[in-house]
């Protein structure tokens, strides 16, 4: 092979995926950067055989997140002058946007839990009531067994509830 190249990603290239058209950098050993029509070039030259399983080495430059690295930035600024600051201004809105609906959840979720907590107590007051009713009246049978039955309920949701993964 003419020229080695350097590279932080290994692609296989074939006669049909020579790279053509391609943008990327690529390196050589010398850390020379050569474009790829001139890698193109080089794999022509090679016999066959070689051409079909060369492996080339492409820079890739990703990000994740709202705020690219500061290479990105400029490049940025390049184009648009005040684009930096209008991406930082973004993220910003962006992090005070989800801490506000993490905020809301939350609040919701307590406001749900205390809602539930409040409806249950005055559902067993309720049903006790019915059953010191029901057994004054002469159907001690019948309040026995709801009060039993809204006790056993209660207690049940309670101990469900603090552990829902009980299996």
């Amino acid at each position: 092979m003419d020229e080695n190249t350097q590279t932080t990603k290994n692609t296989t290239l074939d006669e049909n995926n020579e790279g053509k058209g391609s943008k990327e950098k690529v390196t050589n050993t010398s850390g020379e950067e050569i474009s790829a029509g001139q890698v193109n070039q080089i794999i022509e030259k090679l016999p066959e055989e070689e051409r079909k399983i060369i492996e080339a080495v492409i820079m890739e430059s990703r990000f994740s997140g709202p705020i690219p690295p500061p290479e990105f930035l400029e490049g940025y600024q390049s184009i648009l002058p005040d684009a930096p600051e209008r991406i930082l201004s973004m993220a910003e809105k962006e992090q005070s946007h989800r801490h506000s609906i993490e905020d809301n959840t939350a609040w919701n979720a307590i406001r749900q839990n205390r809602i539930g907590q409040v409806m249950g107590f005055i559902l067993s007051g309720m049903f006790g009531a019915f059953s010191f009713v029901l057994g004054l009246n002469g159907h001690e049978l019948l309040g026995g067994v709801l009060g039993t039955t809204t006790v056993v309920s209660l207690v049940t949701i309670f101990v469900l509830n603090k552990r829902p993964d009980n299996k």
